[in-house]
């Protein structure tokens, strides 16, 4: 009787409990765009009052007509930054998340 309990326990260590995904978190307003570059290269990004962010940052950039776009902040100098674009084509008024 203890051996088929025992073997039957031992099944069990095959089904291993699934780690639950990551929490996702809310977007945090960091800032809206002011100026983009004539070269479409960089943006100028004043920030929200409060919120600092340093060099190397990576930022989502909504409200473009375009769909979003990804910015990496470069020169800070609040209350303004500037980011290097990374992808799409922001707008001056976007709003910048990360």
């Amino acid at each position: 009787m203890l051996k088929p309990l025992i073997r039957l326990l031992a099944g069990f260590q095959h089904f291993k409990h699934k780690a639950h995904p990551p929490k996702a978190w809310a977007l945090q307003r960091i800032g809206t765009i002011r100026t983009v570059s004539n070269d479409g290269s960089y943006v100028i990004v004043e920030l929200e009052p409060g919120v600092l962010v340093s060099a190397g940052t990576e930022l989502l950039v909504t409200g473009s007509g375009d769909g979003s776009a990804r910015l990496k902040a470069a020169e800070i100098e609040p209350p303004f930054f500037v980011a290097d674009i990374e992808s799409g084509n922001p707008k001056p008024g976007d709003l910048v998340q990360r």
